[in-house]
This record gives C-alpha cells, structure tokens and sequence, in this order.
C-alpha cells in the first residue's frame, strides 16, 4: 500500500510565527485562523504582529 493511502490533513503539525533572531518569540494572544483551501476547515493560526513584535524584529535586525 502506498502511505498516501493514510493520509490525514489533521495529523500535520505546523509550526507557525515570526522568526526573529533565529527564534520563534511568542506575538501574545491576537491569531488569525489559517483554512485548508481543499476543505475549508482551521488548521492553524498565525500571529499577528503588534508594535512590541515589530520593535523587537527592527532592534534584531539592527544588533545582527
């Protein structure tokens, strides 16, 4: 049997946010739902990035 037999969507695991300085810093609470295109259903959320996110990406950016 080939493994694309057995494949479910839901078992994929995805990391998401923004990758700052060679990590992913938690944003805070504000997500916004990210849909599977061929269904519909969530399957993840991304961070939204807030004033503190984007001073902390720009103050990376500048000491690397």
């Amino acid at each position: 049997m080939d493994r694309l037999d057995h494949f479910d969507p839901a078992n994929i695991v995805i990391r998401s946010g923004h990758f700052i300085g060679s990590e992913l810093p938690d944003a805070g609470a504000s997500r916004i739902d990210v849909a599977r295109p061929s269904d519909g259903v969530t399957y993840a959320s991304v961070p939204v990035a807030d004033d503190a996110m984007v001073d902390y990406a720009v103050q990376n950016a500048w000491t690397a």
